[in-house]
C-alpha cells in the first residue's frame, strides 16, 4: 500500500508539472502520457489484487468461525498485515489444539461410561439371577438358600465396592486441586521448629546435633515451587508418633519451574 501511495504522488506531480510546463516538446509529452497510463494500470491491478486478497481472507475467517480450525490465513506483499495475520494464525492453532484435546476427553469419557456400564451390568445380572432362583424355589433346602444368600451378599459387596470407586473417581475429577501427603513415623519435629521449617538455610536443633545431613534448602525450594504454581504447602508433626508433609496445587495449571 505504501508503494501505491508513492506512485499516486508521483503521478500527481507529473500532472502538475505537465500543467505548469505547457510548452513541452511532443516527445516529452508522449513520455509523460505513457508514464501516467502505466501508473494508472499498475494502481488498477494493485487495487484488484488487494480486493481479491481481502475477499480470500474474509472467506477463510468465515470458515474458522464455522469451526474449521485447520484453515490458515496467508499474507500478501503488504507487510503491514503480516503481524496481524501471524497472530490470528497463532490463535487459530491454539483453538485447534483445545478442540483436539476436548475431542480426546470426550472419547475417553465415552469409553469410561461404556466400561462402567459393562462392569455394573455383569454383577447386577448375576444378583438378579440368584434372586429369581430363590423366588422360584430353585433352592429347596435351607442349606441351599443360605448358600445362595452368601453368594448374593458377596456379589452385592463387590457391586458396592465398584460403585464406591466410581464415586471416588468422579470426586477426583471434580476437585479443583491436586493434594499429596507424605508421612512417616520417627522422632518428629519439635513444635518450636515447625514455624521456621520452610525458611531458607534453617535446620532444626535436632538435625544440627545429629548425623542428619542437609543444606537446609530443600524445604524452602519446595515451598517456593509450590507457591509459584498457586499452591500451598504445610507440615504437621507429633513427636515420636507421626510427621506429615503435604501440599496442594490447582488443577489445569502449567507447571512453572
Amino acid at each position: 500500500m505504501k508503494t501505491d501511495k508513492t506512485l499516486f504522488l508521483i503521478s500527481l506531480q507529473l500532472i502538475i508539472c505537465g500543467i505548469l510546463n505547457i510548452q513541452m516538446g511532443p516527445r516529452l509529452k508522449m513520455s509523460l502520457f505513457i508514464i501516467l497510463i502505466l501508473i494508472t494500470i499498475y494502481l488498477f491491478f494493485s487495487r484488484i489484487q488487494f480486493i481479491q486478497h481481502r475477499k480470500a481472507m474474509d472467506t477463510k475467517l468465515s470458515r474458522v468461525l464455522k469451526g474449521n480450525l485447520q484453515t490458515r490465513l496467508f499474507t500478501s506483499n503488504d507487510h503491514s498485515l503480516h503481524n496481524i495475520v501471524f497472530s490470528i494464525n497463532e490463535l487459530i492453532a491454539k483453538l485447534e489444539q483445545v478442540q483436539i484435546e476436548a475431542k480426546r476427553s470426550e472419547e475417553s469419557r465415552k469409553q469410561l461410561l461404556s466400561s462402567i456400564s459393562h462392569d455394573i451390568r455383569t454383577p447386577l445380572t448375576s444378583i438378579i439371577g440368584y434372586i429369581d432362583a430363590l423366588k422360584d424355589g430353585v433352592a429347596a433346602s435351607e442349606i441351599e438358600k443360605q448358600e445362595y444368600l452368601k453368594i448374593l451378599y458377596m456379589k452385592s459387596n463387590n457391586l458396592k465396592h465398584l460403585v464406591d470407586e466410581i464415586f471416588n473417581m468422579a470426586k477426583l475429577e471434580a476437585d479443583a486441586e491436586y493434594k499429596l501427603h507424605i508421612w512417616d513415623q520417627g522422632p518428629g519435629i519439635p513444635k518450636h521448629d515447625l514455624q521456621n521449617i520452610f525458611e531458607r538455610m534453617y535446620r532444626s536443633e535436632q538435625s544440627r546435633n545429629s548425623s542428619f545431613s542437609g543444606s537446609g534448602l530443600g524445604l524452602s525450594i519446595s515451598k517456593a515451587l509450590v507457591e509459584k504454581n498457586g499452591g500451598h504447602i504445610w507440615v504437621e508433626s507429633t513427636p515420636w508418633k507421626r510427621t506429615t508433609f503435604g501440599f496442594s496445587v490447582p488443577k489445569h495449571n502449567t507447571f512453572k519451574k
